[in-house]
């Protein structure tokens, strides 16, 4: 593709490789304020704490 040895070189808006874009900072949070211009009432949610009683599922 243009003869270029990377699709990074020919790309409109290239990413790490980590999927990050350095240029805008993305992927990120949003603000509460954000939220509320774009609409959105989600909140993230939290990382549920594995209970300790239960035992991890046994596979076949």
């Amino acid at each position: 593709l243009a003869g270029a040895t990377s699709l990074r070189d020919v790309i409109a808006f290239p990413k790490t490789g980590a999927g990050h874009d350095p240029l805008t900072g993305a992927p990120s949070t949003i603000t509460v304020q954000q939220r509320r211009e774009a609409g959105i009432d989600a909140k993230p949610e939290r990382a549920a704490r594995p209970d300790s009683d239960t035992e991890p599922p046994t596979t076949a």
